[in-house]
């Protein structure tokens, strides 16, 4: 539903969002009507716009030794409109490039500091520091290097 100042009645936006469970929607950068959303049962983010019957990209892919997302969780853009998602059950983050259908782990098990453990949620700090955080109700900081 997308709301108007103002608005006593809703418009329906999208019917279908060619989903099984959105997790996280965000509008894409520099966007009024692409976003991108999250979908933890089809292990994918797509992003799509309003009006299109379908989406105009699917991100699931991942140019590391597991390559394909499990339960995408929270999804955050950094100032240079990537795209960084908490791939929960792989315990990593995810960067994908602008215009990139294919993602880089950034992220995860064996390296320094310790890899995020069921991250579900993602967010940038004023240095561009990336924060997880954590089912477990922890949160981890990265550095950005």
């Amino acid at each position: 539903m997308k709301w108007p100042c103002n608005a006593a009645m809703d418009f329906l936006m999208i019917s279908n969002l060619y989903s099984g469970k959105v997790v996280v929607m965000i509008f894409a950068p520099n966007s009024t009507d692409a976003f991108y959303f999250s979908d933890k049962q089809n292990d994918s983010m797509y992003l799509r716009s309003f009006g299109q019957s379908v989406p105009s990209s699917i991100l699931k892919e991942v140019n590391t030794a597991i390559a394909t997302l499990q339960e995408p969780y929270d999804l955050v853009n950094d100032p240079y409109t990537n795209l960084y998602v908490a791939d929960k059950l792989n315990n990593r983050a995810v960067m994908f490039c602008v215009g990139l259908i294919v993602g880089i782990s950034v992220v995860k098990g064996n390296s320094p500091p310790a890899a995020p453990t069921v991250p579900n949620d993602a967010a940038f700090g004023w240095n561009l520091n990336l924060y997880m955080g954590l089912l477990d109700g922890n949160v981890m900081e990265y550095t950005r290097l």
